[in-house]
């Protein structure tokens, strides 16, 4: 008897309309209804689901051959109970079926659902679908379908019970090992014929995760990593190819584009590249020394854990074999110096803690990783039991820790079945609609449906088996990670604090909004439960008080710990004092650098890795500069942002150093342009203008440049000259961004003239026609590229200028006039009383009263620098500054370049004005040495008062 929801089901299916649809199909196929619909209605009551049996059985009859069809059905009811099957149990398969209704032709009139296939099989077949495709399109489009032919057959023989676990795992394992191999092959294939050479590649793709260990489910993405053997240069001249790395990495993004794109077939593969080094920052191919030079100096128990699955997939054999004999001693230590259940078990409770519930099959207590954690953590502990604990595939790791007493044979026996039994319920989940799920259905009636697909006849019998699994799985997850280290021994058993304590904790601090940091610590503690202890907690809480910015630096630090990549680091962080108050730092005084470390795992790794590094003057990261500028300026900046803020650079040398990242992607852009017209030089003057001119530019600051030439004579030379002043404007944009914003408007004529200017025009210009303020802009000029005798040229056309400007009457006062039209014409009612860079006694008054000084001074050796920092100390000789007006102008100076940063910091605008929040008005007061926003107001307040008097002084001493 079948239970009443059954019943009920049935009269719903009988009475169906579409039932009497099938009537007709049948009787118009020649075949008698009263023969075929008893047969039909026995096979779908007898199915899971029958309502989606049969709404699927009408599409794929309506899709083509439906007289035959009909007819084999009724002469091999086999064939009926095999498609009512799989129509009842996946809609995915339903749709191939519909889409491809002869390869169900091809599966029940071949040996394709009883024959156990090979590796080899696999490989063969995917290079035989390919080989008869000339275009790369028409390949991978056969390789689809091949990948769709080859999931059916392989959930069929699922659904029906003809192979275990072990076989459909190991098969849809080796089906993307020949997929990904022959997307390898057509990679290397289609990059040789562009480059018109035969180079032997020796490289090989690494598996990793489910696929590395043989047991990949039907909607798994798949974990790759890329290696090369050796590095080395080449030269092919085309494709902009110069070295091995650049070759292999172009390879790598070949295979993983066409793994993941999408066409009109479908799409093969979801491709995880986030486990090799670095993560999405790293490279996506290294050679095997590189691989092994990063493990060996920065490896981390997870990744030891992670290579405990690798296995070379495609590619050259012989050099993937290599390459896991490299990592041996990496991944299996003969000595263990540190529990790795500590770190595991960390992770796992990590995980759980942003479970909303139990219902996730994988994630879950007593769940699928449960059973992989065990598995590799007693492999990690006893690394030492040589080829005992060496195997990528769990069931065959189960059964060997076993062999060597590191679990019971009943441990052994319940880890076996329980995880069978939960990669069968991920199985009918993610078959249903061929989705990539692992959480049990929330609706009664599909868990119903759910547990009839796996066998169960009632939701009842599922639960509990599914209870009685985990419950299993949990107690022996439980004995093995019982004797585990946690945070430090007895603290790590305090219990948590109520609501009532954590409040009273966090009024003590000085928060401005008490409530929200009580909500963002509770969140906290999810992500990272070492803070669920009162002595963590009390010491995140007094770094926070200590750094006169609680609020900003708690939001900026959930920040961090809310990035999946670097919470592994970060549990490492709070093991380490220095490092943690080097982080509650910059996330105190910062919001722009915390958001590029959330951004950049490499940066943020590089940064707890070798701290050291980033406290040394001078450029890194040099190999970013030709592949990847925008990363190259964004690694350098917060370096030099990480040693300003720690004292360890001043405001003024900070300004160089960022002068220094920007020239040393200006003459990589220079080189770049210089490469493409070998053996001639174009006689180019490239000169930077403004703060960039004087090395004082900060994070964020546009580039200013002036661009000047020599005429030949040649009409043609002008224009060439043009296009190569275009190109290298054009150069500072990539497909990723924009490297450095560049203006040109200070050149005559402004932003309507040509980019090059003929270096006699400009003499005249400025002798005829140039404003005052453009020939001010020549104080700030420094020289980048030379590529003729423009130096001198320039130094005497200065020169001149400054003599002519300084004969004119009055000059001064039309410097004031000028200062008075940019603070009503560049600042709005609402700002001019807090633009700090343009408004009175701010930031210009103060470049203004220098560049003054220089003009009326220029003939003095050393005046005319570019540096105001240097030209202050250069003007203190002078008796219209003298040494105590001198000492003024460079702490207010100071003072206001200090407060501009703190703003750019906390800033995503370049605006030199105070925000109106006031979390972030309090870290920018802690930056600049203010212990509150009151008081920096008033500082502020107080130094524009006397910028305005120090201007008007200086003016009135120069020009009396």
């Amino acid at each position: 008897m079948l239970p009443p929801t059954e019943k009920e089901h049935i009269t719903k299916v009988d009475k169906d309309q579409k039932f009497r649809a099938l009537e007709a199909e049948v009787a118009s196929a020649g075949i008698p209804p009263a023969k075929f619909l008893p047969l039909f209605r026995k096979e779908l009551l007898g199915t899971p689901d029958p309502e989606r049996a049969l709404n699927n059985f009408l599409r794929f009859v309506s899709s083509g051959f439906t007289s035959s069809l009909l007819r084999g059905f009724a002469e091999h009811p086999v064939l009926l109970t095999i498609a009512l099957t799989l129509f009842s149990h996946s809609q995915y398969l339903s749709d191939i079926l519909v889409r491809s209704p002869e390869l169900f032709h091809w599966l029940t009139t071949t040996n394709a659902l009883t024959e156990a296939r090979s590796q080899e099989d696999y490989h063969r077949d995917a290079l035989s679908t390919i080989a008869p495709f000339e275009r790369i399109d028409k390949k991978f489009d056969a390789l689809k379908r091949f990948q769709r032919r080859e999931i059916l057959k392989i959930s069929t023989r699922d659904i029906l019970g003809e192979a275990d676990l072990a076989t459909i795992t190991g098969e849809l394992s080796w089906l993307a090992d020949s997929i990904v191999d022959a997307t390898v092959r057509i990679g290397i294939e289609d990059l040789n014929r562009r480059l018109r050479n035969e180079f032997m590649a020796t490289f090989c793709v690494v598996g990793l995760g489910k696929l590395g260990g043989t047991e990949l489910n039907f909607s798994s993405d798949i974990d790759l990593m890329f290696v090369y053997d050796a590095d080395g240069d080449l030269d092919f001249g085309l494709e902009r190819i110069h070295s091995h790395h650049e070759y292999y990495c172009r390879i790598a993004e070949f295979v993983v584009r066409r793994l993941s794109e999408h066409t009109d077939e479908g799409h093969l593969y979801r491709v995880d590249m986030r486990l090799r080094p670095d993560g999405a920052s790293g490279p996506l191919a290294m050679s095997r020394e590189g691989y092994l030079r990063y493990y060996e100096s920065r490896g981390e128990l997870w990744e030891r854990q992670m290579l405990l699955k690798a296995r070379i997939i495609a590619g050259n054999k012989e050099v993937g074999a290599k390459f896991l004999n490299d990592l041996r001693p990496f991944v299996y230590p003969l000595t263990v110096l540190h529990d790795p259940r500590e770190e595991i078990l960390r992770i796992k409770k990590r995980i759980e803690a942003g479970l909303p519930d139990e219902t996730n099959v994988k994630l879950s207590r007593g769940g699928i990783r449960d059973v992989e954690f065990v598995v590799q953590a007693l492999q990690l502990l006893k690394s030492d039991a040589g080829e005992y604990s060496r195997e990528s595939n769990t069931l065959k790791a189960i059964e060997k820790l076993n062999r060597v007493s590191l679990l019971t044979r009943r441990e052994a026996e319940q880890l076996r079945q329980g995880y069978e039994f939960l990669r069968q319920v991920e199985h009918r989940l993610q078959l249903l609609h061929g989705a990539q799920t692992h959480e049990l259905p929330d609706n009664k009636e599909e868990l119903r449906l759910l547990g009839r697909r796996l066998g169960f006849n009632s939701t009842t019998l599922f639960e509990k088996k599914l209870d009685r699994t985990q419950g299993q799985i949990r107690k022996i997850y439980d004995s093995v990670f019982s004797s585990a280290p946690i945070g430090g021994g007895k603290q790590g058993a305090q219990k948590r604090l109520s609501e009532q304590e954590l409040t009273r904790m966090v009024a003590r601090v000085g928060f401005i909004h008490p409530h929200r940091a009580v909500e963002t610590i509770r969140q906290l503690q999810k992500d990272l439960v070492q803070f669920g202890n009162p002595e963590a907690l009390k010491r995140l809480l007094g770094h926070l008080r200590r750094s006169g910015a609680p609020d900003l630096g708690l939001i900026n630090f959930r920040l961090l710990s809310s990035s999946q990549p670097l919470l592994r680091t970060i549990d490492q962080v709070l093991a380490n004092e220095r490092m943690f108050d080097l982080i509650l730092t910059i996330c105190s005084r910062s919001k722009r650098l915390t958001i590029q470390l959330s951004q950049e795992p490499l940066l943020f790794e590089s940064l707890l890795g070798r701290p050291e590094d980033f406290f040394k003057h001078g450029v890194e990261w040099q190999f970013l500069l030709k592949n990847d500028p925008i990363r190259f300026r964004t690694f350098n900046e917060s370096k030099v942002l990480i040693g300003y803020l720690f004292g360890e650079s001043s405001i003024e040398h900070s300004g160089r150093d960022f002068a220094k990242i920007a020239d040393a992607v200006v003459h990589s852009v220079i080189e770049d342009l210089l490469a493409q017209s070998p053996g001639s030089r174009p006689e180019l003057c490239i000169v930077a203008l403004g703060k960039y001119g004087g090395e004082e530019i900060l994070v964020g600051s546009d580039l200013d440049f002036l661009i000047l030439f020599s005429a030949s004579g040649n009409v043609d030379s002008g224009d060439a000259l043009e296009k190569v002043a275009v190109e290298f404007v054009r150069s500072f944009s990539t497909e990723s961004g924009q490297v450095y914003h560049v203006d040109l408007r200070l050149r005559p004529e402004g932003k309507n003239a040509p980019l090059a200017t003929e270096f006699s025009y400009y003499e005249k210009y400025l002798d005829d026609r140039a404003e005052l303020w453009e020939k001010q802009s020549l104080l700030k000029a420094r020289i980048l590229f030379d590529g003729s005798d423009h130096v001198r040229k320039f130094e005497v056309l200065r020169n001149s200028v400054l003599a002519r400007v300084i004969r004119n009457t009055g000059w001064t006062d039309q410097v004031r006039r000028m200062k008075g039209k940019m603070e009503k014409e560049r600042t709005g009612e609402r700002t001019r009383k807090t633009d700090l860079k343009i408004g009175k006694g701010g930031l210009v008054d103060l470049e203004f009263l220098i560049q003054v000084a220089q003009m009326r001074f220029h003939s003095i050796k050393g005046i005319v620098v570019a540096n105001s920092f240097e030209a202050i100390e250069q003007l203190s000789r002078l008796r219209p500054l003298g040494k105590r007006k001198a000492g003024l102008l460079r702490r207010n100076y100071t003072f206001l370049r200090k407060l501009e940063l703190a703003i750019r910091l906390n800033s995503e605008s370049n605006q030199f004005v105070l925000p109106d929040d006031k979390i972030l008005l309090q870290a920018i007061a802690a930056n600049v040495g203010e212990r509150s926003a009151r008081n920096l107001r008033e500082k502020i307040k107080r130094v524009r008062v006397e910028n305005r008097f120090l201007m008007s002084e200086v003016f009135t001493a120069i020009n009396p």
